[in-house]
């Protein structure tokens, strides 16, 4: 286990974490994945441009993943493009590919780009948000207020979004 990789956690979560840094923000992260995997949750819903400074591929998230997934659970991946996230995360791909008939990537209409949140949201269980993208400045959030207010901002994403990244490419 590395410096970054917090331990998994064994009493009950905070009520929000503060992250200053990319690699508070990773930290937190596998903390809500590793708080989910252990409490259950029926969605889960990402949003980010490009996924590229998420740890989506490290082996310990995928894990958690594995053990968060389940058939009537849903994973919904909302990102401006997919090539970085395919590229950066291919662990994440493949389990993607084995857990597909739960997970539903969509990609933003091209008028939201610019304006597209990074975002995690568990409904019921917690939301972690990164505020200011530059210095990755931001919260995790295991409290119903915050979750609501981010919630509101992202159904308005996935209402203009349309399904993208399928899981096998045909063609000649």
């Amino acid at each position: 286990m590395d410096s970054e990789t917090p331990a998994a956690p064994t009493g009950p979560s905070p009520a929000s974490v503060s992250f200053l840094t990319r690699g508070d923000f990773r930290a937190a992260f596998r903390q809500a994945i590793a708080h989910l995997a252990e409490h259950g949750c029926r969605e889960i819903y990402l949003c980010d441009r490009d996924y590229a400074d998420w740890p989506l591929g490290e082996p310990e998230v995928v894990d958690l993943l594995t053990r968060w997934a389940m058939p009537h659970r849903k994973l919904v991946v909302l990102a401006a493009r997919f090539e970085t996230l395919q590229r950066q995360h291919p662990r994440w791909v493949a389990w993607r590919r084995t857990w597909s008939h739960i997970v539903d990537c969509r990609q933003v209409a091209d008028d939201d780009v610019p304006a597209i949140p990074s975002m995690m949201i568990a409904p019921g269980q917690l939301s972690l948000r990164v505020h200011d993208p530059i210095h990755f400045r931001g919260r995790l959030a295991f409290t119903r207020p915050e979750e609501v207010r981010d919630w509101e901002e992202l159904d308005a994403f996935l209402q203009r979004s349309a399904e993208s990244f399928p899981v096998t490419q045909l063609g000649l």
